[in-house]
């Protein structure tokens, strides 16, 4: 395989939960606490499952259990996503570098499937670090094998666009999976479409 194409998790396979969660509940006061204080505690594998929700639920003043049923209803595979993972399988080695609470990424796999469907999954939970620092993503070169000119890393979120850029990957700000396919055949990752 000459290419390596690297995945996020939550915005680019399944909905994002968290920040659109701090959106729909007009948190947006509350957002910088709720992600240092607690959504980066679980992505890093630092609070068990219940004083994660505990956490949230603190600093937004809803009850914890109706914010994960509120979460965990709303898992799914973003349309088309799971079609252009299985294409690009054929040609390239697939990964999946998500920051990720443990908890989370099992209900996300047990509701949509995640196993099976990349070649690699490196979850920051694991490992002690989170996007964008640029060790996530040195880790997932090193633990792929991948050469950074020939990788692919595609996210919702600018900043860790950029630095996956500042190591040398190729990168792709995810929009959905339609414009993903035609901008990675754009840029040599991918077939063109035929018509």
């Amino acid at each position: 395989m000459s290419s390596t194409i690297i995945f996020d998790l939550f915005g680019v396979i399944c909905p994002e939960l968290g920040h659109t969660w701090i959106a729909r509940e007009g948190l947006e006061d509350k957002r910088e606490r709720l992600t240092q204080e607690c959504f980066l505690a679980g992505d890093l594998n630092q609070v068990s499952e219940e004083e994660y929700w505990q956490r949230i639920a603190a600093v937004a003043g809803i009850p914890g259990l109706s914010i994960r049923d509120d979460w965990y209803k709303r898992i799914t595979e973003l349309p088309g996503m799971f079609a252009v993972i299985k294409d690009l399988r054929s040609s390239s080695k697939v990964v999946l570098c998500t920051n990720t609470a443990p908890w989370l990424f099992e209900e996300v796999d047990r509701r949509i499937g995640l196993r099976g469907r990349f070649d690699e999954i490196i979850k920051s939970c694991d490992e002690g670090i989170v996007k964008p620092n640029p060790e996530m993503y040195l880790l997932c070169l090193e633990r792929t094998g991948a050469v950074p000119g020939s990788t692919m890393f595609i996210d919702d979120r600018e900043e860790n666009i950029r630095a996956a850029k500042g190591v040398g990957m190729h990168g792709i700000v995810f929009k959905n999976a339609e414009t993903l396919s035609q901008e990675l055949a754009a840029a040599g990752f991918a077939k063109k479409a035929t018509s």
